[in-house]
C-alpha cells in the first residue's frame, strides 16, 4: 500500500486548536477520504535532561507509536499536536523517523510560522493561563505584553533552525511551511487552509475560533499570581474567577519591532531554504503601550482578586472535595481504559 502520513507540528498559536476541533467534528469526512486522526499525545512527554534548552520534549516508546499507525485501516493518517513545536534534538526526529518509515512510503510534516513578535505576544500571553507550563517557563512571568528577549526564545522562535531539524531528517520535499497570516491562508482561515493541504473539502462548519487571548487586567493578574504564588488551586481559583472583558495587552510597535530584529537574520535563511517570508508591517500595534493599568482597572483587577480570595476561603473545603472527586474519576476512568 502507498500508506502516507501526515505530521502537524504546529506551531501554537496559529489555528491548531481552532484545526483540531474542525477535525474531530468532521471525523466521517476524514473516513469518506480515506484518513484517520490519531491522537499521540500520551508519546510526548517533556525531558529537560536531555536537552540543552531548558523545555525538551521527547517521543517515548516511538516504535509502539509507528506500530499503532501501522494498525490504522486507511491509507492516509494524521497527526496534530502542536507539542511537536518543543522537539529541539535532531536525534529525537532521527528516532522518529526510523521508527516511522518502514510503514509508510510517504511521510509530509506540516506546520504555520507566525512572525516571532506575534508569536511572542500571543505565546507569551498563553503562558499567563497555567502556571508552570511550557510556555511559562520558556517566557517566563513577566507582566507585559512582549516578554523580555533571551537566548532561551530561539529555541524556539528560530524558525531555520528550527524547522529545518525536520527538513534534515524528513527531507525539505516533504515539508509544508506556511506563513500564518490572512493574505496567506485560503479564504483568510486556518481550518480551511489546513484542509486543502491534506486535499479535503471544507468543513461544514465555516470558523472555528478557539483559544482566544484574555484581557489586559487577566492576563497581568495572572502572570503575577504564577509568579507569586505556589498554591496552584487557590491560583488557578482565582484567575478563572477575574474580570475578562477588554482588549488584550499589546507592545508599541517599537518595541515590537525591536523584538523581531533578532530574528531577521535567521528569517533570511527561512526564506531561502522554504520560501517562507512575512510581512514588515507593525501597523497593528499602537503608537506606546498598551499593556500598563490605569488608576481605574488597577483598583478592578484588586478588587477582584481580593474577592476571588474571599470567595475560595469560603468554599476551600467543597473545592477541595471536588477536586479530589475528579481526581479519582480520572484515575478509574484511565485503568478502565487500559483494561478494554
Amino acid at each position: 500500500m502507498q500508506r502516507k502520513l501526515y505530521i502537524h507540528i504546529g506551531n501554537h498559536k496559529t489555528g491548531t486548536t481552532s484545526i483540531q476541533r474542525a477535525l474531530e467534528e468532521n471525523t466521517i469526512l476524514l473516513e469518506k477520504h480515506d484518513m484517520s486522526l490519531f491522537h499521540a499525545g500520551e508519546f510526548l512527554t517533556l525531558n529537560r535532561k536531555q536537552c540543552r534548552s531548558t523545555i525538551c520534549m521527547n517521543i517515548k516508546n516511538v516504535n509502539l507509536l509507528a506500530l499503532q499507525l501501522s494498525k490504522l485501516p486507511t491509507n492516509n493518517i494524521l497527526i496534530s499536536n502542536e507539542s511537536f513545536a518543543w522537539i529541539f534534538e535532531k536525534k529525537v526526529l532521527e528516532e522518529l523517523y526510523n521508527a516511522l518509515n518502514g510503514y509508510f512510503k510517504e511521510i509530509k510534516i506540516i506546520v504555520y510560522l507566525r512572525r516571532q513578535d506575534e508569536q511572542a505576544v500571543s505565546h507569551h500571553q498563553e503562558a499567563s493561563k497555567s502556571g508552570k507550563s511550557p510556555e511559562m517557563l520558556l517566557y517566563g512571568t513577566e507582566p507585559y505584553a512582549i516578554p523580555t528577549y533571551t537566548n532561551q526564545h530561539d529555541y524556539y522562535l528560530d524558525y531555520h533552525k528550527r524547522i529545518s531539524l525536520w527538513a534534515d531528517v524528513f527531507g525539505d520535499d516533504n515539508m509544508v511551511v506556511n506563513v500564518f497570516e490572512k493574505s496567506h491562508l485560503q479564504d483568510n482561515d486556518a481550518v480551511f487552509d489546513f484542509f486543502s493541504i491534506l486535499n479535503l473539502p471544507k468543513p461544514e462548519k465555516s470558523i472555528y475560533r478557539l483559544n482566544e487571548s484574555n484581557s489586559l487586567a487577566k492576563t497581568k493578574v495572572s502572570h503575577l499570581l504564577n509568579a507569586h504564588m505556589g498554591n496552584s488551586y487557590l491560583r488557578r481559583y482565582i484567575s478563572e474567577h477575574l474580570y475578562d472583558e477588554g482588549k488584550p495587552m499589546l507592545p508599541s510597535k517599537d518595541k515590537a519591532r525591536k523584538y523581531y530584529d533578532h530574528f531577521r537574520k535567521s528569517n533570511k535563511k527561512l526564506e531561502e531554504r522554504f520560501g517562507v517570508k512575512f510581512n514588515d508591517n507593525f501597523e497593528k500595534y499602537p503608537d506606546v503601550d498598551e499593556d500598563i493599568w490605569d488608576d481605574k482597572s488597577a483598583n478592578l483587577a484588586i478588587a477582584q482578586l481580593l474577592a476571588a480570595i474571599d470567595d475560595y476561603d469560603k468554599n476551600r473545603i467543597r473545592i477541595f472535595a471536588k477536586h479530589i472527586y475528579q481526581k479519582i474519576k480520572k484515575l478509574v476512568s484511565d485503568k478502565i481504559l487500559k483494561r478494554g
